[in-house]
C-alpha cells in the first residue's frame, strides 16, 4: 500500500539570481541555508521579512508527493486548506481562523490565492495543481497593504519554476493504493540564445475511489487530472524581460461523496443491514452512530448515489503576462502583469 516515487532528471541547468524562486546560499557545514522569498514583491531573505510566513519549497512539495494545494493540509500550523463538498474544485483557506464559509464561487474571499504575482479572484478553481513549482509561501494576514482586497486572514503565494534560458527538463513519476499513477515533467529549450526560451511543463494524475457505491457496488470519488503548462520568456536586453504564459487544467473527476450519518428517528437514517430502494449492498453502519460521542472512521467507506452523475469535471484556462524592467537609476526590478485571465468552466 505504500507509494513509490521516480524522478528522471534530464540535466542540470543554473538558476537565475535574479529569477524569483526559492534560493538557498553557500552556508559552512552544519549550517542554515537562507531561505529566499518575495512575500513583500521583492526577493529576500525570509528572516528579513517582517511578516508571519511559512515557505514549502519545491524539495519538500515533491517530497511529500503534492499534486493540489490540498496535499499541504496539515503540514502548515493555523492554516486549513479544504473544500466544499458539493463543489471539490472550490478552495476554502483557512488561516488562524480567518476564512468564508461561502460556496458562491463568486464570494468575496479572505484568503486571497496568488499565483505569480496575480490573485486568482474566484475560488472556483483556486484549489490549484501544484507541477513544476518552486515554492509555495503562507502569509499569515491581514495582507491589504501589498496584496490589496479580500487578504483579511492571508494571501497563498505560489511561485511556478519560471525558464531559465538554458536547455533542461526533468520527469517524475509516482505509483501508490488506490491505483495512484502520477506523472509530472518539463522541458525548456532556448529558440534563441539569451533571447527567446520556451519551457512547457505538464502533470496527469488519477486515481480510483476508495469509497463503495451500495447501489451499484462501484467505487466513488475518483480523480483523473491533466494539466499543461507553456512559458515563454524573452529578454531583449539585459534590463528589460517579458514572460508569456498559460495554462490549461481540465479536472474528471468523481462527484463529491456524502456519507449517511443518520441516526433513528431522523428523516434520513436506515437502519444498518436494510437492502434499501434496490441496493446491490446492505446499508452500512453510520460512522456516527453512537450520539453524542465522536464519529469513527471505519474500515471500509461506503456511501450512496442513484441520483447524479458521478462526476465533477471542469476546466480551467490561465493567461498572464508579464513585463519586468530594471530602472538603472534607482536599481530597482519593476514588474507589471498584464493581460491576464483565469476561466474556470463546468462541463
Amino acid at each position: 500500500t505504500g507509494v513509490q516515487t521516480c524522478a528522471l532528471p534530464i540535466s542540470a541547468h543554473a538558476q537565475d539570481a535574479g529569477a524569483p524562486q526559492a534560493q538557498a546560499e553557500d552556508t559552512p557545514a552544519g549550517g542554515l541555508s537562507e531561505i529566499v522569498v518575495t512575500a513583500q514583491k521583492k526577493a529576500e531573505s525570509i528572516q528579513s521579512v517582517p511578516i508571519s510566513i511559512a515557505a514549502v519549497g519545491s524539495e519538500t512539495l515533491a517530497a511529500y508527493n503534492v499534486t493540489t494545494l490540498q496535499a499541504l493540509q496539515g503540514s502548515v500550523p493555523n492554516v486549513q486548506i479544504d473544500n466544499f463538498a458539493n463543489t471539490p474544485n472550490n478552495a476554502v483557506f483557512t488561516i488562524r481562523g480567518i476564512g468564508v464559509i461561502e460556496p458562491d464561487p463568486y464570494a468575496g474571499n479572505t484568503v486571497s490565492i496568488v499565483v505569480d504575482g496575480v490573485p486568482q479572484f474566484f475560488s472556483m478553481g483556486a484549489l490549484l495543481d501544484t507541477y513544476d513549482t518552486g515554492r509555495i509561501e503562507i502569509l499569515r494576514g491581514p495582507q491589504g497593504t501589498l496584496f490589496g482586497a479580500n487578504t483579511t486572514g492571508g494571501v497563498v503565494n505560489v511561485i511556478t519554476n519560471q525558464p531559465t534560458g538554458e536547455f533542461g527538463g526533468n520527469i517524475r513519476a509516482t505509483y501508490g493504493n488506490w491505483n495512484r499513477f502520477d506523472v509530472s515533467g518539463s522541458i525548456e529549450a532556448p529558440l534563441m540564445k539569451d533571447v527567446v526560451s520556451l519551457k512547457v511543463s505538464g502533470l496527469h494524475t488519477e486515481r480510483k475511489g476508495w469509497v463503495t457505491n451500495v447501489w451499484n457496488g462501484e467505487d466513488m470519488g475518483r480523480k483523473n487530472v491533466n494539466a499543461v503548462r507553456g512559458q515563454l520568456m524573452i529578454t531583449p536586453n539585459s534590463d528589460l524581460k517579458i514572460t508569456l504564459q498559460g495554462e490549461y487544467v481540465a479536472a474528471r473527476n468523481g462527484a463529491p461523496i456524502v456519507v449517511n450519518g443518520g441516526l433513528p428517528g431522523e428523516a434520513n437514517y436506515v437502519p444498518a443491514g436494510t437492502f434499501w430502494n434496490g441496493s446491490v449492498i446492505p446499508q452500512y453502519v453510520s460512522p456516527c452512530a453512537v450520539p453524542n460521542e465522536p464519529c469513527k472512521a471505519p474500515d471500509k467507506y461506503y456511501s450512496g448515489n442513484n441520483e447524479v452523475p458521478d462526476k465533477s469535471d471542469m476546466t480551467t484556462r490561465f493567461f498572464v503576462g508579464t513585463i519586468q524592467y530594471k530602472d538603472r537609476k534607482s536599481t530597482r526590478l519593476n514588474s507589471s502583469h498584464t493581460d491576464i485571465s483565469r476561466m474556470p468552466s463546468s462541463a
